[in-house]
């Protein structure tokens, strides 16, 4: 691949860490993505968005948990919180350390890929982290629960789906008017 390649990818990427940033709003240091997106929670429950789009903490109360349940989802949570909560901090710091290093004046292409590295790292150990939490919670629900949840899940994952298309055909329209508005 051309460096100019590569540069013009890291801008890209860049450019959607900061739509995301600028969607999520002021004040919102623990959601480092648009509205809580995969992987980019800063945690789970109490309003923290988990997965595309669902909240779990919605997820949950419709599954109307027993007390001892809920008492096993809050345990999972606090300590899957826990381990989540340094990952956050290093993967906001790679997300910026990608910024400035995809808008250097000179870009550096080793630099720009060995931050882009450590965003998608991050994000991976935020995944499987909130994969193994989703795993633990999933298997204190009865069999119905599950169920429910699932169905829940795949409802979420069609409205989201849904959105995305109607947001890339406003978002390929706006694109085409900046670039006539120079």
């Amino acid at each position: 691949m051309s460096p100019k390649f590569l540069i013009w990818s890291a801008v890209a990427a860049v450019g959607v860490l900061a739509v995301g940033a600028a969607v999520a709003g002021p004040g919102s240091g623990r959601c480092h993505g648009p509205r809580g997106g995969a992987g980019m929670s800063g945690g789970f429950g109490g309003g923290y968005g988990f997965g595309p789009g669902a909240r779990l903490h919605q997820l949950i109360e419709d599954l109307n948990l027993t007390d001892a349940q809920k008492e096993s989802v809050k345990t999972i949570l606090r300590d899957s919180h826990a381990r989540l909560k340094p990952g956050l901090e290093q993967a906001h710091a790679a997300r910026w350390t990608l910024f400035e290093a995809a808008f250097a004046a000179t870009p550096d292409e080793n630099a720009v890929r060995q931050a882009s590295e450590s965003v998608a790292q991050a994000m991976s150990n935020q995944t499987l982290e909130m994969a193994h939490t989703m795993a633990a919670i999933r298997a204190t629900l009865t069999p119905e629960q599950r169920q429910q949840l699932d169905e829940t899940l795949a409802k979420h994952r069609e409205h989201r789906e849904k959105r995305g298309e109607q947001f890339r055909e406003r978002r390929g329209d706006r694109f085409e008017e900046f670039l006539q508005s120079f």
